[in-house]
């Protein structure tokens, strides 16, 4: 039985898994959220609410579109375009599972090349919030122990834009959004926030923190009240303000994430589902009104529904000024949202660019252990 979450950790023990299958004959179960590892499966098992919802051939499940967005669950990405293509083309097959048969079965219907230009993505502000310069960073510097984790990461942050971070586990991506709020100060290089150098001795790393919020991968793990309206307020209260401000950013932060002040403020925290304390742990660090919020692998774990509704919940707050940084392994939620992507490799910069000229580098991504993107909006 295999059980993973992360893309690029999946990959590789979904590599063993298929050898062992196809030159051993073993047998396996491997449970996931992620529909395109799904389509390889000789049989698909659909569960809800404790039962067998649905279960067939990958052809047969996921020609139930309808039905599995019911049960909360979605379908390939290429099968989503399929289904696009069919309310312009109703003779085109919607049962389409993999981006070479939606090539062969667009030219069979004379639809290859006949694609229409996506909408021009918007222009990014001249102003950086962040910048890092050929920036390197030691772990347990001065001891026997000293390891370079980043060696050179040069990359921009516009106000206002959703920029993704992508990479291997074990890049550099994590270290290097480290040092978006000062945490981790350069060995090596630049980095300026807000126009201000990391290296400074003098630095307000408490006014970098408030303005640039970070939230871990699984930030679940970092709640630790009793009650959901104390832990969101945590931050707040630390600033001194008082408690009619701080009831003010609680409501508001709670909100802007879809969860109801009235409903959700003297709920236990840990008797919440995993997204909605997702969603706490998100609230909290809205609470200090950043103006640049960083998540690391924001979607990780959880189902299709989860996944599009934080999705959609961050992608409100940049309608309301916050500018985003999101590092993921999930290359179809980047492709839809980021204005720029940057991948790292080996604890460098190794690409940048808009998702469509990135994810066109199918070699090199490929050559990093990433999994390239079929469709690219």
């Amino acid at each position: 039985i295999v059980s993973h979450n992360g893309l690029a950790k999946g990959c590789e023990v979904l590599d063993v898994a298929r050898r062992m299958n196809k030159q051993e004959g073993v047998t396996v179960i491997a449970i996931t959220h992620l529909m395109e590892e799904a389509v390889e499966a000789d049989r698909i098992v659909v569960m809800s609410a404790g039962v067998v919802a649905l279960q067939g051939t990958p052809r047969e499940v996921f020609a139930q579109a309808d039905r599995l967005r019911e049960l909360k669950v979605d379908v390939p990405q290429i099968t989503q375009l399929a289904h696009a293509v069919r309310a312009k083309h109703p003779g085109f097959p919607a049962d389409t599972l993999t981006v070479e048969e939606f090539v062969g079965k667009a030219k069979i219907a004379g639809l290859a090349g006949r694609g229409e230009a996506p909408p021009p993505r918007p222009d990014l502000s001249d102003e950086n919030v962040i910048a890092l310069r050929h920036v390197a960073h030691d772990y347990m510097r001065g001891t026997p122990l000293q390891v370079r984790a980043i060696h050179d990461i040069t990359l921009d942050v516009p106000r206002g834009s959703v920029v993704g971070v992508i990479g291997h586990t074990g890049s550099g991506k994590s270290t290097a959004i480290q040092h978006f709020n000062a945490l981790l100060r350069p060995h090596e290089g630049e980095v300026t926030v807000f126009g201000v150098d990391t290296r400074n001795k003098n630095l307000d790393t408490r006014d970098i923190r408030r303005r640039v919020g970070l939230v871990f991968q699984q930030p679940e793990t970092q709640l630790f009240e009793h009650y959901v309206g104390d832990d969101v307020a945590y931050g707040p209260r630390n600033l001194k303000f008082s408690r009619e401000e701080v009831r003010a950013r609680v409501r508001k932060a709670m909100e802007r994430v879809g969860l109801g002040f009235e409903e959700f403020k003297d709920r236990i925290t840990f008797g919440l589902s995993g997204g909605e304390m997702r969603r706490v742990a998100i609230a909290g660090v809205l609470a200090l009104e950043p103006e640049v919020l960083v998540l690391d692998e924001p979607t990780s774990g959880l189902d299709p529904a989860g996944r599009n509704q934080l999705m959609q919940t961050l992608m409100a707050l940049r309608e309301h000024g916050v500018t985003l940084v999101l590092v993921s392994h999930n290359m179809e939620e980047l492709a839809k949202v980021c204005d720029r992507l940057y991948v790292i490799g080996d604890g460098r910069s190794v690409l940048s660019g808009e998702p469509a000229a990135v994810f066109t580098e199918e070699d090199r991504l490929r050559e990093l252990a990433l999994a390239a993107q079929p469709v690219t909006t």
